[in-house]
């Protein structure tokens, strides 16, 4: 729907969302961190004697990545964005 706002305002709204996303996904990172204590906890395997938290640290390092990404693009637009 970004394309029927006006010129002026889609820059505007494009890093608003840029930073309701990387909200989203530093919230999310955060839950997963959790997680992965619960997971350190238990001691479980997930494969091959691999322990279950080696697996799931992927999960809250790819959400601040993401996070990163978002706010990286609120906060130094490219030339598209105005």
């Amino acid at each position: 729907l970004l394309h029927r706002l006006p010129e002026w305002l889609r820059p505007r709204v494009r890093r608003l969302m840029h930073l309701l996303t990387a909200m989203v996904c530093v919230t999310l990172a955060a839950a997963s961190i959790r997680l992965i204590r619960l997971e350190l906890t238990m001691n479980d395997v997930a494969f091959l004697g691999i322990p279950r938290w080696l697996v799931l640290i992927i999960i809250p390092i790819g959400f601040a990545l993401m996070g990163w990404r978002f706010v990286r693009h609120a906060l130094m637009p490219s030339a598209k964005d105005g």
